[in-house]
């Protein structure tokens, strides 16, 4: 039986095949976001959690930042997922998720509305798609 030729590495890394479908990165949420509402990538986080406030919480914010930085935790957590979502598929995941944060089972929170709205959210981010899968 003749020897088997012994395997040498390429000189160079060699590129691993890419499916066509794999080549077009979709944007993200909070992308979408900035570019439409002219809001710079740093401002994300700002911009998206006052637009997703109960109108309450609106008024309350700088009384409520004052006596606990981490009161709105859990909302700044669900407003950085939710921008990195490049669909509406797991929203409902991401707003389960804010449900049972640990830092979003205050009473004060959900009677007073002093919290992101989820319906508000959910709105906002539906529109964000949809009127990007409008744009040529």
């Amino acid at each position: 039986m003749p020897a088997r030729p012994e395997f040498s590495p390429p000189d160079h890394p060699v590129p691993a095949p890419v499916h066509p479908a794999a080549q077009t990165r979709r944007a993200t949420f909070a992308e979408l976001f900035c570019a439409q509402r002219g809001v710079a990538p740093a401002d994300y986080p700002a911009a998206a959690f006052r637009a997703a406030l109960h109108p309450p919480a609106r008024l309350f914010l700088p009384l409520l930042n004052a006596l606990d930085s981490d009161f709105f935790a859990a909302d700044h957590d669900l407003i950085a997922n939710v921008g990195q979502l490049t669909s509406t598929g797991d929203l409902d995941l991401d707003f389960e998720e804010h449900r049972y944060h640990p830092k979003n089972q205050s009473r004060l929170r959900r009677f007073f509305l002093l919290s992101v709205s989820t319906e508000r959210l959910s709105r906002l981010v539906r529109n964000v798609f949809r009127a990007a899968r409008s744009q040529p």
